[in-house]
């Protein structure tokens, strides 16, 4: 079954963009002297804070359409571009729209990616 792509129409504002690599680091505690630590992944799954811009007369539909079924609901990977970059990505949260105008929206949104 093939990825489904972040639509076309959807653009990623950066302003406000964050990102938190996480390699599952674990540490253990010595009986002396400093704790042992390690990476679990050998890649980091990346955590990153978006704003989904959505614009046009019935974009927001297709939108939605897009993130409950071929999604289900959010669950699923989708490639979003990010800095030129092609990435396999999931959302970790539910999206929160808010109107900027007529027939466009931003919502804010959390995704994971590896890597």
């Amino acid at each position: 079954m093939a990825i489904s792509a972040l639509p076309s129409f959807v653009l990623i504002d950066l302003d406000g963009y964050s990102e938190k690599p996480d390699y599952g680091l674990q540490r253990s505690a010595m009986d002396g002297g400093m704790p042992k630590q390690r990476a679990r992944w050998s890649l980091p799954i990346v955590g990153r804070s978006v704003t989904l811009l959505i614009g046009g007369a019935g974009n927001r539909e297709i939108f939605d359409s897009w993130y409950g079924e071929d999604l289900h609901g959010g669950a699923d990977w989708f490639t979003v571009k990010l800095f030129g970059k092609p990435l396999r990505a999931r959302f970790t949260e539910t999206l929160t729209f808010r109107p900027t105008g007529p027939d466009a929206w931003a919502a804010s949104a959390t995704i994971e990616t590896i890597g």
